[in-house]
């Protein structure tokens, strides 16, 4: 699956909590690592 509809997601200095869950390692690895964001992980 195409990765660009999550890179369109996250824009420059936006901070994005991310949930917990067997896709949150992919979710991650497709944003770009020169990105710069704030993240809070969600833990349940």
């Amino acid at each position: 699956m195409p990765r660009s509809w999550l890179r369109a997601l996250v824009q420059a200095h936006q901070t994005v909590f991310i949930d917990c869950g067997t896709t949150t390692p992919w979710i991650i690895e497709a944003i770009d690592n020169d990105l710069p964001f704030t993240a809070g992980v969600l833990f349940t």
